[in-house]
C-alpha cells in the first residue's frame, strides 16, 4: 500500500491487501495506516514512519481486520516518489503462523522447564504438603499458567479436595470439589475424565458447550482454558493435577501429554512419601 507521510492516510492498496484486512480499496482509502493497527501500538507510528522516509525500515506489528481479528503482520517500509509527491510505500506479509508457532516452542520450553524442576523437588522434599504446594508454585512462576492446584481424593466422599494452589487464586477453589463417583455429582465432564484416569482438557471456558461448574467464577478471574491430569499411586487415581490459562487454546496434545508426566511424577513421589510413612 502507499501512504502519505504526513497522516498516514492510505492512497492506494492492491487486491492482497483487501483480502487481508477484510476491506474494499474505498473502504481503505478512507482510513489511516494508525487505524489498521492495534491501539496500543499506534503511538509509534509516526517516529516509525519519520524513520521510513529517511532509510527504510522493516517492523513487526499488530494489525486489525475489518471484523475485529487481530494478525500479525511484517511491514517492510521506505519512502518513493509517487506522481511528485514523496510518499511511503509498505510491504505487509502476515505472519501469525509464524508468531504462534514460536510463541509454542516457548510454552513447551516452559513446560519441560517445569517439570525438570519439579523432579528436582521430588529428590529433596519429602514432606507431602511442602512437595504439593511447591509443585503449584513452580507450575505458575515457570510453566506460565495463571493457576494451578493440586487435590487429593477423599475416599469416603468420592471426591477429590484441594490441598495445594498458586497463582491468582481469588478463592475461587473454596466451593470447588470434583466427585469421581458414579453419583450424579460425579458426572461432570472433568469428573468423568478423572475417573476414567484420562486428563481433562478445556480450550475455551467461555465457549465450550460441556456443562462446565463455576463457568462465570472462572472468566471472572482470567481464566480462559484449563486442564486436569489425573495422580495416581499404582492403577489407583488418588488425586489430579489442574492448571488454568489466561489463553485460549493453549492445550495442545502435546502440552496435555506434558502435563500428564508432570502428574505421573507426583504420584511416584506421594507413592515414595506413603512406602516412607509405612515403612517408619
Amino acid at each position: 500500500m502507499f501512504v502519505r507521510p504526513g497522516d498516514g492516510r492510505i492512497l492506494e492498496v492492491n487486491r492482497t491487501a483487501t483480502r487481508m484486512y477484510g476491506f474494499s480499496a474505498d473502504e481503505l482509502k478512507t482510513l489511516s495506516a494508525g487505524d489498521l493497527r492495534v491501539p496500543e501500538e499506534r503511538a509509534a507510528l509516526p517516529a516509525q514512519m519519520a524513520r521510513a522516509l529517511e532509510s527504510g525500515i522493516v517492523v513487526e506489528t499488530r494489525h486489525m481486520r475489518k471484523d475485529g481479528s487481530v494478525f500479525h503482520a511484517d511491514a517492510s517500509v521506505r519512502g518513493v516518489d509517487l506522481g511528485g509527491e514523496r510518499v511511503l510505500f509498505a510491504t505487509l506479509r502476515d505472519i501469525t503462523e509464524r508468531k504462534a508457532a514460536e510463541t509454542r516452542v516457548l510454552f513447551l520450553n516452559r513446560l519441560l522447564k517445569t517439570i525438570s524442576e519439579v523432579n528436582e523437588l521430588i529428590v529433596r522434599e519429602k514432606d507431602r504438603g511442602r512437595l504439593l504446594a511447591k509443585t503449584c508454585r513452580i507450575a505458575v512462576e515457570e510453566g506460565g499458567f495463571r493457576m494451578a492446584w493440586i487435590g487429593l481424593l477423599d475416599g469416603d466422599a468420592g471426591e477429590i479436595v484441594p490441598v495445594a494452589s498458586a497463582g491468582v487464586v481469588d478463592g475461587y477453589l473454596d466451593p470447588v470439589r470434583i466427585h469421581i463417583d458414579d453419583s450424579p455429582l460425579g458426572r461432570s465432564p472433568k469428573g468423568g475424565s478423572l475417573r476414567e484416569g484420562q486428563a481433562f482438557v478445556l480450550n475455551d471456558v467461555e465457549t465450550d458447550g460441556r456443562p462446565v461448574p463455576f463457568r462465570d467464577r472462572a472468566l471472572e478471574r482470567g481464566y480462559r482454558s484449563s486442564a486436569g491430569a489425573p495422580i495416581r499411586i499404582g492403577a489407583k487415581v488418588v488425586g489430579a493435577l489442574s492448571v488454568y490459562g489466561s489463553e485460549k487454546g493453549i492445550f495442545t496434545g502435546e502440552v496435555v501429554g506434558l502435563l500428564e508426566g508432570l502428574a505421573g511424577d507426583i504420584g511416584f513421589a506421594l507413592s515414595g512419601i506413603e512406602a516412607e510413612e509405612r515403612r517408619r
